[in-house]
């Protein structure tokens, strides 16, 4: 039988892969808008089918850690392809510097950053691994908000600027 512990020790590194993909959100929506849906869509397709190839493994390999491998993986790869793509095409290679920094690293560290400090502070808490894993994402979430809330008050309203 799988314990609850085993269980929360395998969703901490899937919190922090779902923190880090999360990333992905503005170079999807750059590279839709931008009329580049054919590639999210074979990307979409290929990381599918890897996905999957690595579930199977998993499986037929009875470690219940690989799941949690594949899944994080995927969260990892898939923004970070999604980030080369919108780079390629970016309409302006002096300005990618400050793209990169403003809209994912900066965020990214927001986000992870906190996740990770809560991750930790919390394996020490004594509390039972599910409820940390559930105040861990909670946290992740409380820090994306307040990247989202950024972007938006940037973004909202009119054209994307300087």
């Amino acid at each position: 039988a799988v314990e609850t512990a085993q269980i929360a020790a395998l969703a901490r590194p899937m919190v922090l892969a779902a923190a880090f993909g999360a990333m992905g959100y503005l170079p999807t929506a750059y590279l839709v808008g931008s009329g580049d849906r054919a590639w999210i869509a074979g990307l979409s397709w290929a990381m599918l089918l890897a996905v999957g190839a690595g579930l199977l493994l998993a499986a037929r390999l009875e470690k219940l850690a690989g799941f949690a491998i594949v899944y994080s993986i995927y969260h990892v790869a898939g923004c970070l392809l999604l980030w080369r793509r919108m780079l390629r095409s970016w309409p302006s290679p002096a300005k990618r510097r400050a793209l990169i920094w403003q809209c994912w690293i900066a965020p990214l560290a927001l986000t992870v950053l906190p996740t990770a400090a809560a991750l930790a502070l919390l394996a020490a808490s004594g509390l039972p691994g599910v409820a940390q894993i559930f105040a861990a994402s909670a946290t992740g979430g409380a820090a994306m908000l307040l990247v989202a809330w950024r972007w938006w008050l940037r973004y909202g309203v009119g054209p994307i600027s300087d």
